[in-house]
């Protein structure tokens, strides 16, 4: 395993993909800093800026762990590389558990690299906002379990399938499936119950008056829609950005699931597949 492991970093560090999304992450941080700088100049108030712009990476970075992970694990299977660590003794489960474990550490450098850069250029802009400080740790800590069911979902389709094009459109549409599934989600729970209508009287005049939302969820159906938000992780890349979630101990339960679920599968499915 440790042999594994070792083979796997050193490939690593000479990924062009990894250093690549490394850097397209950061520079999505300096861009999010820089957009919101232009709040200041209007007068907003920015006192929690930065906690935003440090925790908005999880909206989109499903999309670079998708790409990363699908591109790094098919040269396993056209070069041969999984065939030869067979040879030499390494067992299938050593195999898969080395993969994600690198691919899960590469999406932690990644998080790590927005971080620093995010930390570097907005405390001077911003300063830190000491209320949001908490805030801040739970939900980074619910973003590294989230970083680990999301290389545990894409390690899995990567591991399974030996095409490396087919394994690419799975995680990546099935990405994006799922980030327009959550903007639906989250569309539909940030209805307002009450709204404004305008309401003719019997002198014709017109007055302000509010009523229900036809659109708002209640009772079981918004629990379902809630639990689906929580539960997928898109849609707890908006909830954790956005740090506004009731119950932030649930999206940590549902992480380990989908981690565990995930990783079990791929074993299993793994240690049954004929190898061409």
């Amino acid at each position: 395993m440790r042999k594994l492991l070792r083979a796997n970093f050193a490939r690593l560090w000479k990924d062009k993909v990894f250093w690549g999304a490394l850097v397209v992450l950061a520079c999505y941080g300096v861009l999010g800093c820089i957009s919101q700088y232009r709040l200041v100049e209007e007068g907003y108030d920015v006192t929690d800026q930065y906690s935003r712009i440090f925790l908005n990476v999880y909206l989109f970075n499903s999309v670079a762990f998708a790409a990363f992970t699908n591109l790094f694990l098919g040269c396993e299977y056209s070069d041969g590389t999984i065939r030869n660590k067979l040879v030499t003794g390494a067992s299938r489960m050593q195999i898969y558990l080395s993969n994600y474990v690198t691919c899960t550490c590469a999406g932690l450098l990644m998080q790590t690299a927005y971080s620093l850069v995010v930390s570097a250029v907005a405390i001077p802009m911003f300063g830190i906002g000491t209320p949001y400080l908490e805030s801040m740790a739970i939900y980074s800590g619910i973003g590294i379990l989230l970083i680990c069911s999301e290389t545990a979902i894409y390690t899995m389709i990567s591991m399974l399938c030996q095409n490396k094009a087919a394994a690419a459109v799975f995680c990546q549409v099935g990405t994006f499936i799922l980030l327009f599934a959550a903007m639906y989600l989250l569309s539909k729970l940030s209805q307002p119950e009450m709204i404004q209508t305008a309401v003719q009287g019997t002198d014709g005049a017109y007055a302000v008056e509010m009523t229900k939302n036809p659109s708002y969820l209640s009772g079981a159906v918004r629990k379902w829609y809630q639990f689906w938000m929580d539960f997928l992780p898109t849609g707890q890349g908006f909830t954790i950005a956005g740090a506004n979630s009731g119950h932030p101990v649930f999206l940590a339960a549902y992480s380990i699931v989908i981690m565990i679920v995930c990783n079990v599968a791929g074993i299993l499915g793994f240690l049954r597949k004929d190898l061409k």
